[in-house]
């Protein structure tokens, strides 16, 4: 293959690649959508069980220091 042929091949391939880019943009912006807002719930649950956790020791902890003062 000459320069100037995988010059062309190159310059094609890029041009199909940014085509195809264009014509699904509506098909992978949705799919990116809805996978923040996967990743944002999931997040959320994460750190509301983190929440509830740091909660439930402090109110064992409570617990603890109450019964030992008896």
């Amino acid at each position: 293959m000459s320069p100037d042929q995988f010059e062309h091949a190159s310059k094609d391939a890029l041009d199909g690649a940014i085509g195809l880019g264009a014509i699904t943009w509506p098909l992978w912006a949705q799919l990116l959508q809805t996978t923040g807002y996967v990743i944002t719930f999931i997040g959320g649950i994460v750190l509301l069980g983190l929440r509830i956790a740091i909660a439930w020791r402090g109110l064992r902890d409570r617990q603890r220091r109450f019964d030992t003062k008896g």
